[in-house]
């Protein structure tokens, strides 16, 4: 009888032991840590290792409004004004514009001179003059120009390009020509209706490039590097002026090398962004 009470009270015993401790595991994103980190950099104004946390954190949430904010500022206390304007012409272009991100990118721009007014803030009776006047549907006319980049000819680089004409007002807003050219030729746009229109991705301050690559899995040093590229030929020519007074930019997403996810990327490029040409595809081949 004593051995088997005994048996019972060990018995009794472990049960009332406490469960083994689980492994503890944070619920924080890889993203929000990285901004955690930046924001934790900027503090301590260490801002060059804000920009490589911010930097990261974009690379996997490209679309973000708040870390391309942040990345943009970061930039701007580093005095890297082509990189800050980029940034903050993305926070712009993408934010609400009841968002504190967009209020105070616009400010910046404005401050630097990196973004002209719009008639309807500059002058609310210049766009109402503008959108009263009545465009004859019938009217036609053409719209000419030259393609030109510092060093290329169309005789002796021949680069491809692919020219698209957008309607810019209500009367014209869906018209949409195409031309295909060589880089250095000139291109023209016949039988156009009346109206107001601009070409793909080319705007008065700026040109939008696209880039979809790997930014993430194994192939990411080739994307990665691809762009480090790209980035470093455009900040030199923004650092000049840029083309015409016009900086370059880059909107770029990531494929992981994948597909469909790059022809994903790509429709997002031209049908949402209207980019200007796509730049940066990475391919590589085994023989």
């Amino acid at each position: 009888m004593r051995i088997l009470l005994l048996a019972a009270a060990v018995l009794l015993a472990a049960c009332q032991q406490p469960p083994a401790p689980q492994p503890v595991t944070s619920a924080v994103s890889p993203v929000a840590q990285l901004r955690a980190e930046g924001d934790a950099l900027m503090a301590r104004g260490d801002y060059a290792g804000a920009i490589e946390k911010f930097r990261q954190a974009t690379d996997l949430e490209p679309s973000s409004v708040s870390l391309r904010f942040a990345l943009g500022i970061a930039y701007s206390f580093l005095d890297r004004r082509p990189e800050a304007i980029a940034q903050l012409r993305w926070v712009v272009a993408n934010a609400s514009a009841e968002s504190t991100e967009y209020q105070e990118a616009r400010r910046w721009l404005l401050r630097v001179g990196a973004l002209a007014e719009s008639p309807a803030v500059a002058g609310r009776s210049d766009a109402s003059d503008a959108a009263s006047k009545k465009v004859d549907p019938a009217a036609q006319g053409s719209v000419a120009g030259q393609t030109q980049w510092p060093g290329v000819s169309a005789a002796a680089h021949q680069v491809p390009i692919r020219l698209s004409l957008v309607g810019a007002d209500d009367a014209t807003r869906r018209v949409g020509l195409r031309r295909d050219i060589s880089l250095g030729e000139r291109f023209e746009f016949k039988d156009v209706p009346e109206g107001q229109y601009r070409l793909v991705g080319v705007f008065d301050d700026r040109i939008v490039f696209g880039q979809s690559a790997a930014f993430e899995g194994p192939a990411a040093a080739l994307g990665l590097r691809m762009r480090e590229g790209i980035l470093a030929a455009f900040n030199e020519a923004n650092a000049a002026g840029g083309v015409n007074g016009r900086m370059l930019e880059l909107v770029f997403y990531d494929d992981g090398y994948e597909p469909e996810k790059a022809i994903a990327n790509t429709k997002r490029l031209i049908d949402e962004d209207g980019v200007f040409a796509l730049v940066g595809e990475v391919v590589y081949l085994v023989f």
